[in-house]
């Protein structure tokens, strides 16, 4: 069953009323007489489930290739639990500062050097690269 929505909109006073009619006609030619609103309302068990899905797939892809840390908790996981960093950021910005014993390992040669990580095998490992965008790249490989 279709229903009909009619949108009464009350122009604002000072406004010419051919630029309000103006206002209003683009109104309609941009949401096709609130069809959208229409279909929202009519079908919201399905865009219910699409929200809900995509909200799913927004959390399993940032969680899917490691957790993310915080600097308090990777202080902690260095300090107490001896965990390795390896920093995935270019050289120039790696000799510009990084943190103490940490390996570079440059995000473009993670695949080729992945042997050298090797001895710590058994201790967690902090990926740190500037933005975090390549650190989840590199758990996954």
């Amino acid at each position: 069953m279709a229903y009909h929505v009619t949108v009464y909109i009350r122009g604002p006073t000072g406004l010419d009323w051919q630029v309000w009619r103006g206002l209003q006609q683009q109104f309609r030619d941009f949401w096709g007489e609130v069809d959208f609103f229409v279909f929202i309302s009519e079908q919201w068990l399905l865009v219910s489930l699409l929200v809900a899905l995509i909200y799913a797939f927004a959390i399993t892809e940032r969680i899917k290739a490691g957790k993310p840390a915080s600097a308090h908790e990777a202080t902690q996981l260095i300090n107490i639990h001896d965990a390795k960093v390896i920093d995935l950021r270019d050289r120039s910005e790696f000799t510009a500062g990084h943190i103490v014993d940490a390996i570079h390992i440059p995000h473009g040669e993670m695949e080729k050097r992945i042997g050298e990580l090797a001895p710590y095998k058994e201790k967690t490992l902090i990926l740190a690269d500037k933005m975090g965008q390549h650190a989840g790249l590199s758990v996954a490989s």
